[in-house]
């Protein structure tokens, strides 16, 4: 999917770019909302464009991959360790110790496998 913008930020190789909203953004999470019309990402700068330049984005379908892996597998973690620790007649606070630490555990899961995946791929990218 290709969306418009303007770069209003360049730094390390990358663009802070204001999307006019498309229909697919209706659908994801990957932007920061900055009103209803407008959405700010950050995108490879492969092309070098400075601040102020009218650009074209690649948006990846497989980020929703991403999002599933980065925001649901740790929910879903965090739910199933406070089920055990309820199931192991452990007191509340200790269920909720529990359920943080496989939390965390499944973010260091999840960074281990990012290592292997190429995350590059999940990345947004300036194409005109």
């Amino acid at each position: 999917m290709i969306e418009k913008g303007k770069v209003i930020k360049v730094f390390d190789g990358l663009a802070e770019i204001l999307l006019e909203t498309g229909e697919f953004c209706n659908k994801c999470s990957h932007c920061s909302a900055n009103s209803n019309t407008v959405k700010k990402v950050i995108a490879k700068n492969n092309l070098s464009a400075k601040i102020g330049d009218k650009v074209k984005v690649f948006v990846n379908e497989n980020i929703l991959f991403a999002s599933f892996l980065f925001y649901f597998i740790p929910l879903v973690s965090l739910l199933f360790f406070m089920f055990l620790g309820s199931k192991l007649k452990l007191n509340d606070l200790e269920v909720f110790l529990l359920g943080i630490g496989g939390m965390l555990f499944s973010y260091f899961i999840i960074r281990c496998i990012g290592k292997y995946i190429k995350v590059k791929n999940y990345i947004m990218e300036i194409i005109k």
